[in-house]
């Protein structure tokens, strides 16, 4: 069975829908489509090696609203950087911290 089939029935859309659903009421629609955007980029990664495809999607899943939330509230428009590259950023980082964390407690 591949990663896509594994919650949704085989619609890899509708696993990054249903997770880009979890959003606070607050969102717009820019953070939620960079959010749908770092899931569909972070669900081409392997899951390492100590985690199941699902139980990992839903990890890094958690790590990415919580990143998006965190962009949200220590971003400054002042400083010129747009609202979704900035939050876009911060997620992928946060998401590839935890990543190579996992990968270096497999070890």
């Amino acid at each position: 069975m591949d990663r896509a089939s594994l919650s949704t029935g085989g619609n890899e859309n509708g696993r990054l829908e249903q997770a880009a659903s979890l959003k606070a009421p607050s969102w717009d629609h820019e953070l939620s489509a960079t959010l749908e955007r770092c899931l569909k980029r972070i669900c081409g990664w392997q899951p390492p090696p100590n985690w199941s495809d699902v139980d990992w999607f839903h990890e890094i899943t958690a790590h990415a609203n919580c990143a998006v939330c965190q962009a949200e509230r220590d971003f400054d428009p002042s400083r010129g950087v747009p609202l979704g590259g900035f939050a876009y950023q911060r997620v992928l980082a946060r998401a590839f911290t935890r990543y190579r964390q996992e990968w270096t407690y497999a070890r």
